[in-house]
């Protein structure tokens, strides 16, 4: 258990207690001893981390992120608006086979980088899998989230690679209000997505760019 100590601190302890009874088996007394497991606690919690998270990126990962994003859509507000993104790398494979594979190693982090630079706090943003990502906005009104879409997208055209000359990525972003299910939602921003990657470089917007 995680207890306050007179100092103000908190420490994990682990109380181990034996009960001593009396020759009727009525309880009279315990004895025990209490340990601090801080660091054990600690090596615990980085390791569930380091199964969360994506090795390269430290975003949350594919399996972990779908129970995250469940749990967060069950409990919406009424009347609250999310809006789910699919964002996919363009040329992905060609910057592996031009630049080698630390090259792409670099989009993947830095793109990361400028995405998480260009959202909120609590904005949820994870590696859903190759070179793509996903990411839940909260409570985004619909007037602004086109904007937040551009913005993104711009974020992650301007970085720069100074130690691969020549070396220029853009992505392409897909994405559905979140409204019902997460596989639903998931199924109508991949969809945006689809058509967002014919032309590259470009944000679609569910049924509003698909008219």
């Amino acid at each position: 258990m995680r207890c306050q100590f007179a100092d103000g601190s908190y420490h994990w302890m682990r109380i181990i207690c034996k009960t001593i009874y009396d020759e009727e088996q009525n309880p009279l007394d315990a004895i025990g001893k209490l340990s601090n497991i801080d660091s054990e606690m600690a090596k615990k919690d980085r390791l569930r981390d380091q199964a969360q998270r994506d090795g390269l990126t430290r975003l949350y990962n594919a399996e972990s992120s779908r129970e995250l994003m469940t749990d967060q859509l069950s409990t919406l507000q009424m009347g609250e608006r999310c809006a789910l993104l699919i964002l996919d790398i363009d040329h992905f494979k060609s910057i592996n086979d031009t630049y080698g594979h630390l090259a792409g190693d670099a989009a993947l982090s830095r793109a990361a980088q400028a995405i998480r630079s260009a959202i909120r706090t609590g904005d949820e943003l994870v590696r859903y899998g190759g070179d793509e990502f996903l990411l839940l906005f909260h409570d985004m009104p619909r007037n602004a989230l086109k904007k937040k879409l551009e913005s993104i997208r711009a974020a992650v055209e301007s970085l720069e690679f100074p130690e691969y000359p020549g070396l220029r990525i853009t992505v392409s972003i897909g994405c559905a209000h979140a409204v019902g299910p997460l596989a639903d939602t998931v199924q109508k921003a991949d969809q945006a997505l689809y058509h967002a990657k014919a032309a590259k470089n470009r944000t679609v917007l569910y049924k509003e760019d698909l008219q």
